[in-house]
């Protein structure tokens, strides 16, 4: 019995990559020798770090950066990552990150990343962020504040509608900014699993 095939659950189809190249990339660079692993690809804690990298970058630009963190005292904490992993990436292929702000309530934010591998043309991995605005004083979600209006039209401005598998009951959802972001009405969404998208870019 196949465990994964198996289990009946609504299959999410990821964006073509026509349609992810239209997302500007906040990363593009090589895989290096040091990344590969025994089985001769990229290790599973590379995905990880190159999206993050990534996201960072676009975060970077919309001015929530480090300096943000010591004038303002505050910066966000992950609450969840899930990853989706769709293709091989090899030593010296080229590679490109192309983040998305989701959604957000008033102390969250759920952000999709994609992985893709430019030199074969696949979408190599998917990963969905949820994070949490924090008062580093008190250590404690606040909420997003004069954020908020950068973050909704960032969310407004996404060229593409995602895939979304995360959803952790009352901490996010995905939302357009012109919906209520109040946390006491946020939807519960049915678990879901992802098939890599269908056909060429």
């Amino acid at each position: 019995m196949d465990p994964v095939t198996d289990v009946q659950q609504p299959i999410l189809t990821e964006p073509r990559l026509s349609e992810i190249d239209i997302v500007p990339a906040m990363l593009d660079r090589t895989i290096p020798e040091e990344f590969i692993d025994y089985n001769g690809h990229l290790n599973v804690r590379f995905y990880m770090e190159i999206q993050l990298e990534g996201a960072a970058r676009l975060f970077e630009t919309l001015g929530m950066d480090t300096k943000e963190l010591e004038t303002s005292g505050r910066s966000t904490f992950a609450r969840e990552h899930h990853i989706r992993y769709h293709a091989e990436c090899m030593k010296g292929h080229r590679v490109t990150v192309h983040p998305v702000l989701v959604g957000r309530t008033e102390r969250n934010l759920h952000l999709i990343s994609y992985l893709v591998n430019q030199t074969t043309q696949q979408l190599a991995s998917v990963i969905e962020i949820v994070m949490t605005h924090v008062d580093m004083r008190t250590r404690r979600p606040v909420e997003w504040g004069h954020w908020a209006p950068v973050i909704d039209a960032q969310i407004a401005a996404r060229p593409l509608e995602p895939a979304v598998l995360l959803h952790p009951g009352p901490s996010v959802r995905p939302a357009r900014p012109e919906q209520s972001h109040s946390s006491s009405s946020l939807d519960r969404h049915p678990t879901a699993r992802a098939t890599p998208p269908t056909g060429g870019p």
